[in-house]
């Protein structure tokens, strides 16, 4: 049986999804050519568990599109950028339920850190149904 997957309208691609499809796009690209390269390289070599070894020339390779996760720069337009105590309040803020509407969600109930802190639904969920998916914060510090 052959599934066909829900016809998605024009709008659908706007805007906040062309920078997501972007994000994937690059993903995949720098996740792939480094697999290619290792698994059509002769020194490479597979192990037991099928999880490739790389060679020191496909390790090099894999070094200098690094490093990873990259570094966030401090951000010249933000006086307490890379201060210890300002990220540790930022920190509690975002897990902090009592500064929502109802007191009972905080930023992390639905951008959840281990899922790029998004969550991972098709349509958020937050106080109320959305219209559209919660947008992940992900190296959000680069986006400027």
């Amino acid at each position: 049986m052959v599934v066909v997957e829900k016809f998605k309208p024009a709008s659908y691609f706007s805007m906040n999804n062309c920078f997501s499809i972007t994000i994937l796009t690059v993903f995949l690209t720098l996740t792939t050519i480094p697999v290619l390269a290792a698994n059509t390289s002769a020194a490479s070599v597979e192990s037991q568990d099928n999880t490739p070894e790389f060679g020191d020339k496909e390790k090099r390779i894999i070094q200098s599109m690094g490093p990873w996760p990259q570094a966030i720069p401090p951000d010249p337009g933000n006086e307490l950028s890379g201060l210890p105590w300002a990220e540790n309040l930022g920190k509690q803020l975002f897990f902090d339920e009592s500064l929502s509407g109802n007191g009972q969600i905080s930023c992390a109930s639905c951008h959840l850190p281990e899922l790029a802190f998004s969550d991972g639904l098709e349509v958020a969920s937050g106080i109320g149904k959305h219209v559209r998916n919660t947008p992940g914060l992900f190296n959000i510090g680069l986006q400027r």
